[in-house]
């Protein structure tokens, strides 16, 4: 694999968040958490994987451990919402560092679990498809508890500016590339939790909470981490497509799948939740 195939995802993948993260700004955090999480950098990712696998179990076993991977990131927006609410005495000016150490620390200490339990499956012979569509059930079961009481509908006032925006195509950006030139090295189950990594996320809660306050952020974490399990999907569904299909339509056919069950589900279930929140007030 020659470095521009890693940049080009790379590429590829900053400007799918970058296009994303707008449109979160502008529908909500209800609405734009759910649609904010389709598979859009995963993607490239996914294909750049696809290229630099040796054989189609290379490629399953890199994707397994993405449901678990979006898991962690589901934990991690979870840390969003709970960690500020916890600690609100804390003067503003340091509940964002707080709250980002927090759930970074949260985050590699889950990535590294996920890798020492992906490695003593693997010794035990089990197919690392199965332990990812365990590992999507536990994903969906997660999404729909944080969500199950409703979730208040918060908009944004303000968009965010263009350095912002940029901030988030690179760090994601930077985070797909790096799991493709992983994937090429061999560290197949590495690369495909850094092709999780929680670039957008990070950067969206940190703009968000910069631009407009707690509330907002907020708002977006139990949609984006219900929503979260269309990428999941995604992934599992390319392992199974791609060594049948060409790479186009393994691609489409997954991503509108992922859509159609997931983010539309997802929808569904959050409208539903809103009417619950409606219909409690006095």
């Amino acid at each position: 694999m020659l470095p521009g195939d890693a940049v080009a995802s790379g590429l590829a993948a900053a400007t799918i968040a970058i296009a994303i993260t707008i449109l979160v700004e502008r529908l909500g955090g209800q609405i734009g958490g759910v649609i904010g999480t389709i598979p859009s950098t995963m993607v490239p990712a996914a294909i750049g994987l696809w290229a630099v696998s040796h054989n189609p179990s290379d490629y399953a076993r890199a994707m397994s451990p993405v449901p678990f991977g979006m898991l962690i990131n589901a934990i991690f927006l979870h840390v969003w919402r709970v960690v500020p609410a916890k600690f609100s005495a804390f003067p503003s000016k340091w509940l964002v560092p707080l709250t980002t150490a927090i759930s970074l620390v949260v985050w590699v200490f889950g990535a590294l679990l996920i890798v020492e339990f992906f490695e003593s499956v693997d010794q035990r012979g089990v197919p690392p498809l199965v332990v990812g569509w365990f590992g999507f059930l536990i994903l969906l079961a997660f999404g729909l508890s944080v969500t199950a009481k409703g979730v208040p509908e918060v908009r944004a006032t303000t968009q965010p500016s263009i350095p912002i925006l940029l901030s988030r195509g690179i760090l994601a950006g930077t985070a797909i590339s790096a799991a493709v030139i992983l994937g090429h090295s061999g560290h197949s189950l590495v690369a495909g939790i850094a092709a999780v990594f929680p670039a957008i996320f990070l950067t969206t809660m940190v703009a968000l909470w910069w631009s407009h306050g707690y509330d907002l952020p907020a708002s977006a974490t139990g949609p984006m981490a219900l929503g979260a399990s269309s990428v999941a999907l995604f992934s599992l569904l390319t392992a199974s497509l791609y060594s049948r299909l060409d790479v186009l339509m393994g691609t489409v056919a997954s991503w509108l799948v992922a859509v159609v069950v997931c983010t539309g589900g997802s929808t569904y279930w959050l409208s539903t939740r809103r009417t619950l929140i409606q219909s409690e007030v006095p």
